[in-house]
């Protein structure tokens, strides 16, 4: 079947976006709603992991450049921007996390062939918004925490 088999005219001459018919590469089932099929694709594409893996390398690069700046400023002060751009990375990272739980399901997310990988992807966004909120209690001064190398680990 095709991909518009999803728009089917239903008896009361509505448009029907949500159950899909269609099989893209094997991975839709009947009853999929066509924006998670889509999602899915997004998701599963070989252009979104390499666009995530870049992000998780431009992310590292700046935890060097962040660490690197504390150490030649005695620890006092963040590198200017660095707050922010580690927030924006939290938000991508967390996007991220989230668009693959909804496209896979949480069963399959939590329980399919890339389970290790997926939970730890969910920790480690985890622990940067555990991150934020400590900076955020503190002040973003210095809590005796620092959380932000575990974001590192996702280039594993």
């Amino acid at each position: 079947e095709d991909l518009l088999a999803a728009t089917q005219t239903t008896s009361r001459n509505e448009r029907q976006i949500c159950c899909v018919h269609a099989d893209i590469d094997g991975d839709a089932s009947p009853g999929d709603c066509l924006w998670r099929v889509l999602l899915r694709a997004v998701v599963d594409s070989d252009t979104f992991a390499y666009a995530i893996t870049g992000l998780v390398m431009v992310n590292a690069i700046l935890i060097g450049f962040e660490t690197d700046y504390s150490a030649r400023h005695s620890g006092s002060e963040k590198m200017p921007g660095s707050y922010l751009l580690g927030r924006l990375f939290c938000y991508i990272f967390t996007a991220e996390v989230a668009c693959r739980i909804v496209s896979h399901g949480l069963v399959e997310f939590f329980g399919g062939t890339e389970w290790k990988w997926n939970i730890f992807d969910f920790l480690v966004v985890g622990l940067q918004w555990l991150d934020e909120a400590v900076d955020a209690m503190t002040g973003g001064g210095s809590s005796g925490m620092n959380l932000g190398f575990l974001r590192i680990l996702r280039t594993l």
